[in-house]
C-alpha cells in the first residue's frame, strides 16, 4: 500500500514539474524568509468530470499572509490564510460583471487609507481567504472494528456500509471544514467553496525565524548580509570617486 501511495505521489510531482516548484519555494525562503506553493485539483480535460491533484507554484511568496498565531513550522495549526494578487480592472469587470467596488474604509469610516489599496485606478486586488469553519461530526464504532463518520453518508448509504455490523460505540467530536472565499475588499466575488482536505492547501516554506519578546521575526540569507554589502558598495564608490578626481 505504501508503494502504491508513493507511486501516486511521484506521478503527481512529475506531472506538476514539482522539482522546479520546490526549488522556487526554497529560493524565496532563502531570499525573503518565506516561500510557498499550493495543492489544488484540476479537471483532467474539458469534456471530463475526473479531477487530478496538482502542485502549483506561488511566485510571490510575500502575497501569502498566514494566521499570526500559527506556531507549527508547516502552519498546519493556522486558522486563516490569505493569498492575494492583482487583476486589471477591465479583466475584473469581464470576469465578475456583478461585483461592486466595496473597500473596507467604505464600511467603517474609522479605517485609515492604509487599507484603501484594494481598488486603484488601474488594478483590483483579489484575495483567496482560506479559513477553518468549526463543525461537529459523529463517529460510529462498529462491532466489526470499523469506524464510520455518520455525517459522511446518507441514511440508506450508511445502512449499506454497515451491512451486518452493529454500532458498538458512538461519540461526537469537534472538527472543522476548510472553506475558500474569493474576495475583493469587502465584496464576496464567488460562493464559498469547501476544500476536501482537513488542512489549508497552501504549503509554507520557512526561512530563519527568531522570537523577540512575543513578536516573530522571519528573515532570509540576505538580511544579515546587507550591512557588509553597503560597506563594500561605499568602498568601491569612494575608490572610483578618488581615482576620477586625480590629474592625468
Amino acid at each position: 500500500t505504501a508503494e502504491v501511495y508513493a507511486g501516486l505521489i511521484r506521478n503527481i510531482e512529475n506531472q506538476s514539474f514539482a522539482g522546479y516548484i520546490y526549488s522556487q519555494g526554497i529560493d524565496s525562503a532563502t531570499s525573503c524568509g518565506q516561500g510557498a506553493w499550493r495543492i489544488t485539483t484540476e479537471y483532467t480535460d474539458d469534456d471530463s468530470f475526473e479531477q487530478d491533484i496538482v502542485i502549483k507554484s506561488i511566485p510571490n511568496a510575500l502575497s501569502v499572509v498566514w494566521d499570526p498565531d500559527a506556531l507549527e513550522l508547516d502552519k498546519s495549526d493556522a486558522r486563516v490564510c490569505f493569498v492575494y494578487s492583482s487583476m486589471p480592472k477591465e479583466e475584473f469587470a469581464e470576469q465578475y460583471p456583478d461585483a461592486k467596488e466595496v473597500s473596507f474604509e467604505k464600511l467603517d469610516k474609522s479605517i485609515t487609507d492604509t487599507y484603501g489599496d484594494w481598488y486603484t485606478s488601474d488594478n483590483v486586488r483579489i484575495a483567496e481567504y482560506w479559513c477553518k469553519k468549526p463543525a461537529l461530526k459523529t463517529l460510529l464504532l462498529l462491532s466489526d472494528g470499523r469506524v464510520l463518520c455518520n455525517d459522511d453518508y446518507a441514511p440508506d448509504v450508511l445502512k449499506s456500509q454497515m451491512m451486518d455490523a452493529t454500532v458498538a460505540q458512538e461519540r461526537t467530536v469537534k472538527s472543522h471544514k476548510i472553506m475558500q472565499h474569493i474576495v475583493a475588499g469587502a465584496e464576496d466575488l464567488e460562493d464559498p467553496r469547501e476544500w476536501i482536505g482537513k488542512f489549508i492547501p497552501i504549503i509554507h516554506v520557512m526561512g530563519e525565524e527568531t522570537w523577540v519578546d512575543e513578536r516573530r521575526v522571519t528573515y532570509g540569507l540576505i538580511r544579515h548580509a546587507k550591512d557588509a554589502q553597503r560597506a563594500y558598495n561605499y568602498e568601491r564608490s569612494t575608490m572610483v570617486e578618488v581615482t576620477a578626481l586625480q590629474p592625468k
